[in-house]
């Protein structure tokens, strides 16, 4: 069996009792659906799994999937990912170690079963492994570890939680922990992580590939919906992707374990939405259609407009006097006509 632990802050209550939590942190997506999709893709391929929320002291969480754990703990706010780590140590070490255990960052998908290829008795800790620029090609937000050898793994995260505090707490609220997770790895004089089993000290290492258990797509190539998960096995929803975590989930987890004619029904219930968004797109480009040509014909009216008055312009300062005295013989004319003057002294003003 396997427990599935993951760590969220609730903002709200978080700032009702401290003043200084910025008030745009309140203003995020609905971190509640978030976690009830990534709780619900975890039994999916899970059914047995025992499902742990870590969170401060005060957090509500009424709509959270039945049989899942909340613990609660003295959470600084203001160094979330400090806090998280503290967290992780602090359940690790009352952990009873009767499961495996597999911390996951709440904008995730579980999209097969762990278990299938994971030999669990040929290591201590799994973490993912990326090519990263930055200097953090471990990302945390998958970190598995084996009953094999308890001590092994609480001594692991007491270290990797004192390396935090001692070297990265300035980065506190977010990177840190990732920086944290290097330098532990490679303090052992390692200059390089490579994929693989590796022992550190006493530690049974397995590196895997985030292009599998932590992969994240990529927004200029890979957010096909119905491509992006063959092969992935754990899907990582970061930033602006968290989006796409609903469709996926609709469409790409739930009809693997529908049966045949459910997901021949649902396909058909997609293609039938497909073409009314279709046809509802296309009328919304012919009623766009007929607006441009509506105001096409409304600027070649005040270009017609804007032409005779520019002409118009250039005769008053080309001719200025011939102008006005055009314009009062036209009113003086129009005057005489009024008074029925006789018609050979008319003849002079015309």
């Amino acid at each position: 069996m396997i427990t599935f632990v993951t760590f969220h802050v609730d903002l709200a209550e978080a700032a009702r009792a401290t003043a200084d939590i910025p008030a745009t942190s309140l203003s995020s997506l609905s971190h509640r659906e978030i976690l009830l999709l990534m709780f619900q893709s975890v039994t999916a391929f899970h059914p047995d799994a025992r499902k742990v929320l870590l969170t401060n002291q005060g957090a509500m969480f009424a709509d959270l999937p039945s049989g899942v754990e909340v613990q609660y703990y003295d959470i600084d706010t203001s160094n979330i990912m400090l806090s998280r780590s503290y967290a992780q140590l602090a359940f690790l070490q009352a952990h009873d170690f009767r499961s495996h255990v597999i911390f996951l960052d709440t904008d995730i998908l579980i999209n097969e079963n762990l278990d299938a290829a994971l030999n669990w008795t040929e290591f201590d800790i799994a973490l993912t492994l990326r090519d990263d620029p930055k200097g953090m090609p471990i990302n945390g937000g998958v970190m598995l570890i084996s009953q094999r050898s308890p001590q092994t793994a609480i001594n692991f995260f007491k270290n990797f939680y004192q390396r935090y505090v001692d070297a990265f707490s300035d980065e506190a609220q977010w990177w840190g922990d990732q920086k944290a997770l290097v330098d532990v790895l490679t303090q052992s004089g390692q200059s390089l992580l490579g994929l693989g089993e590796q022992t550190i000290g006493d530690m049974r290492l397995l590196l895997l590939p985030c292009a599998t258990h932590n992969y994240s797509p990529d927004f200029a190539q890979e957010l096909d919906m119905y491509g992006a998960g063959a092969g992935k096995k754990v899907i990582h929803f970061k930033g602006a992707r968290k989006q796409y975590m609903q469709p996926f989930w609709e469409s790409c987890i739930v009809p693997k374990f529908c049966p045949p004619a459910e997901q021949f029904d649902r396909l058909e219930q997609q293609l039938i939405s497909l073409q009314a968004a279709r046809t509802e797109l296309n009328q919304a480009i012919a009623q766009s259609h007929r607006k441009y040509l509506a105001l096409n014909h409304k600027y070649s009216a005040l270009e017609k407009q804007h032409q005779d008055l520019r002409t118009k312009h250039q005769a008053i300062v080309a001719r200025p006097f011939q102008f006005v005295w055009n314009r009062f013989k036209q009113r003086f004319i129009r005057r005489l006509n009024a008074i029925n003057l006789p018609r050979p002294f008319g003849k002079l003003f015309k």
